[in-house]
């Protein structure tokens, strides 16, 4: 019997609520309302209670308006029947909102649906919103809904608070509604009317049929927000019937409790909820006018009480003098990013060398507090301001400062250093430090610069920053299958939202901190000296947010160096006035190398020995150069032409003295380099070498010839190839060749020299390398009786001995060279010269 009870109730309930509706227009009374505007005269009601187009001849356009009750969400039902199938001349305009009576006046603004309106059977039905003459379209349906011949549809609408607009039909014309579309537009404008209108050509002036018009306010969900962890608050738009409310939610299994109080629905949960999205179904829960819910869907987001970014350091003072209007004393300004009011008194602020609890106050939404030392509020003559009994002293040069929450969450991280800061007079003081962009929930970034405001800073007024939303990973091996990962992103990474090149035996989280990294374990080891790519999907960020990432990352497993894989390929030691010297690697092989633990040494013409660790990891790409140097930003404003990324801050970087030396590159295990510089490397032509570096000719080759370096013909080329590396075209075959064959001496950075290689494929072998004249003369010579290894490279600048420039011509070059056991031979290759 309870059983029938329940059933009876239920639907008559649903019979009812129906019925309960703000604007019903069924036409029974076979009127057209008397409080409606238009052309009535166009319209007539025809049986059985349908609003029937019987336009006059020579109109081609009519339409009927009424006046709306105004509500926060709305929605709209109607029946359309058209006699004939739509076209771009034949259709009806349902104006949902409208500001004017007439829909067509060129000053409406208003949403409308547009029934059909397109040649063939592929007719829509959109909706619009009209601003004047512009036009935005929301959304559309499925291809071909107005598209029946003859047409017989039924419309449901809605729109909730938030303008979230669910286009529902039935294309029999019944009340099975499905879910066709849905889009989303806001408009803060008032609407006073809703409107029909017949746009028609003259044989379908009495063809359009309107039915079962209904505008009522759903009974709808309104704001939800977890009060707590524990208990969450459900608002709707109309007062809740307090009976029996199953609910049902997939994602939310803690038992709990209901509790109704007048629209307001209480779910308090047994223990606390993680943090998350939700999906939570309402089966049967009705007003108090019986209405049933238009969508019984509600996704809730249970936030982290605390979480990164909710409150984020967004200006500092760390140098106040001198003042350019503010008073001098330090600041730190706080901002609450998040939309709840935010007690400090669980905050804690900090240095490296001291931490400070905030006292208790009420941080607004998006609201700005100054924290500043004792005395210091009085000077800022602002009510958002606090002063600690204990405050970070902030180095002028630079520092960190964090914000922790409950002394252990991470909420935010500011850095600022000057040397990073642009090199102007607010380095002097004066000027407030701030952030150059603000981050998204959840993210880092240390991005800042001086405030541009004449005073020096807006402490405690809120700025405009553009938003940073950015994601970026990088990643570093640990073992063949293992590498860590480190991002800017808080949160949890999971296996399934990750693409690697081998399946994923376990991701743990190792540093929650200022900058988050996980230990990445996979199944298969990954080749030393290779690099793969992987993709991050997504991250359940730190509210618990799912975030849509889809970044590549770049998996290298960089490989220890070998001897002569990475050699010293350019060196400056003499820069302009106010610049940097730069030592150049060059990685000689197809792999990845890890440059960390190798080692920088060099010894001045006294003896005295410096020496510098590459403590950090720092990997060279194959056949890649890699410029080391104690500031970027001097050598970059130097060199405009420099591969930024592949060139490198060094803190210990060593000094170059201009006279020269010898620096020498080591691996952990091997020497790698050695190379005595100075001018006498130089080219002899060359009459300042002040910002000139030396290059190697030959970039491959590992043992040290003064013939194989030269003076770059650009000045310096940091980080990419040399002016006058060699390119061999020559033939192999040959012991002495020559690559280029052509000097010229006019030092324009081409032909600059000619090279001469010599194999003797011998070792042990003694030789001597002349330059002859056509006559036999001997011009130059450019080695004599020396060792000689298997490869040796030779370079001849256009001049005879005593350095003086040789008539431009064709000269011989000629290689002798002997062994031990009395075996001799020699080979020649013609060189030329001349000016240009």
């Amino acid at each position: 019997m309870k059983k029938w009870i329940t059933l009876f109730l239920t639907a008559s309930l649903l019979c009812l609520s129906r019925h309960t509706m703000a604007q019903t227009y069924d036409f029974s009374d076979r009127k057209i309302p008397d409080n409606w505007y238009g052309q009535k005269e166009h319209f007539e009601i025809s049986s059985p209670g349908m609003l029937h187009l019987n336009a006059p001849s020579g109109a081609t356009s009519s339409f009927l308006s009424w006046g709306i009750p105004s509500y926060t969400n709305y929605l709209w039902e109607c029946y359309i029947k058209y006699d004939f199938a739509a076209s771009s001349t034949n259709y009806a305009l349902f104006y949902l909102l409208s500001q004017q009576q007439d829909p067509g006046s060129t000053i409406n603004k208003a949403y409308y649906l547009k029934v059909g309106g397109e040649a063939g059977n592929t007719d829509k039905v959109e909706l619009y919103y009209r601003d004047g003459t512009a036009v935005t379209k929301i959304l559309e349906s499925s291809t071909g809904l107005a598209g029946a011949d003859p047409l017989s549809l039924r419309i449901r609408l809605s729109k909730s608070a938030g303008g979230i607009w669910t286009l529902y039909a039935d294309a029999s014309g019944g009340h099975n509604f499905i879910k066709n579309s849905s889009g989303t537009h806001v408009s803060k404008e008032p609407f006073f009317y809703s409107a029909i209108r017949c746009n028609y050509s003259s044989t379908r002036k009495d063809k359009f049929f309107i039915g079962d018009i209904q505008i009522t306010q759903p009974f709808a969900f309104g704001n939800n927000t977890f009060e707590d962890g524990q208990t969450l608050r459900i608002a709707f738009n109309k007062k809740i019937l307090d009976t029996d409310i199953p609910i049902a939610s997939p994602d939310l299994t803690i038992p709990f409790t209901t509790a109704v109080t007048d629209s307001i629905l209480v779910l308090h949960f047994s223990t606390s909820v993680p943090a998350g999205m939700y999906t939570i179904h309402f089966n049967r829960l009705y007003s108090t006018d019986l209405d049933t819910l238009s969508d019984n869907t509600l996704t809730v987001e249970k936030k982290a009480l605390y979480y990164t970014g909710q409150i984020r350091i967004t200006e500092l003072m760390a140098d106040p003098v001198p003042s350019y209007g503010l008073p001098e004393t330090e600041f730190i300004e706080l901002m609450n990013t998040s939309v709840a009011p935010l007690n400090l008194a669980s905050y804690t602020i900090q240095d490296p060398t001291i931490t400070c609890k905030l006292l208790p106050y009420i941080l607004q939404p998006d609201s700005c507090l100054i924290l500043c030392p004792k005395d210091g509020c009085s000077l800022y003559k602002k009510n958002n301001c606090m002063e600690l009994p204990c405050f970070p002293g902030l180095n002028n040069d630079a520092d960190s400062i964090r914000l922790f929450a409950d002394d252990t969450l991470l909420t935010d991280a500011f850095y600022y250093a000057l040397k990073t800061l642009p090199s102007d007079y607010r380095k002097n003081g004066g000027y407030s430090i701030v952030r150059s962009f603000m981050p998204e929930e959840c993210i880092i970034d240390y991005s800042t610069r001086f405030s541009n405001t004449s005073s020096g800073g807006t402490p405690g007024m809120k700025e405009a920053i553009p938003p940073y939303t950015t994601v970026t990973f990088e990643t570093q091996f640990i073992s063949d299958n293992s590498f860590m990962l480190t991002s800017n992103i808080t949160g949890v990474l999971q296996d399934t939202a990750c693409t690697l090149p081998s399946a994923i035996l376990s991701i743990n989280l190792i540093n929650k901190g200022i900058q988050p990294k996980w230990m990445i374990q996979m199944a298969d080891s990954i080749k030393s000296g290779t690099a793969l790519h992987g993709m991050i999907h997504s991250v359940k960020t730190c509210t618990g947010r799912l975030k849509q990432i889809e970044k590549d990352i770049v998996l290298i497993h960089p490989a220890m160096p070998l001897k002569g894989d990475v050699l010293i390929n350019e060196i400056l030691y003499n820069p302009y006035s106010g610049g940097v010297d730069f030592i150049e690697l060059y990685n000689t092989t197809s792999a990845y190398i890890q440059l960390c633990s190798s080692h920088l040494y060099h010894r001045d013409a006294a003896g005295k020995l410096q020496h510098t660790l590459l403590a950090d990891p720092l990997i060279i790409k194959p056949f890649s150069h890699l410029a080391l140097t104690s500031d970027t930003s001097i050598l970059f404003s130097d060199y405009p032409n420099s591969d930024r990324m592949n060139c490198v801050h060094l803190n210990l970087f060593p000094s170059l003295p201009d006279e020269g030396g010898t620096l020498m590159f080591a691996s952990a295990k091997d020497t790698m380099d050695v190379i005595p510089y100075g001018d006498v490397l130089q080219n002899s032509l060359s009459r300042n070498t002040e910002g000139t570096s030396l290059e190697k000719i030959n970039t491959n080759t590992s043992a040290f010839s003064s013939s194989n370096w030269t003076s770059s013909a650009s000045g310096a080329t940091p980080g990419y190839v040399n002016s006058q590396v060699y390119s061999s075209n020559a033939d192999a075959a040959k012991p002495l060749r020559c690559d280029p064959c052509h000097v010229t001496t006019n030092l324009n950075g081409q032909n600059d020299f000619v090279l001469l290689q010599l194999t003797t494929h011998e070792n042990q072998s003694f030789g001597s390398l002349s330059i002859y004249s056509l006559t036999g003369e001997k011009v130059s010579e450019l080695c004599t009786n020396q060792l000689l290894a298997n490869e040796n490279t030779f370079q001849w600048n256009g001049q005879r001995a005593g350095k003086m420039l040789l008539p431009a011509g064709i000269y011989i070059a000629v290689a002798e060279w002997w062994l031990p056991d009395g075996r001799k031979y020699e080979c020649k290759t013609p060189v030329s010269t001349s000016e240009y």
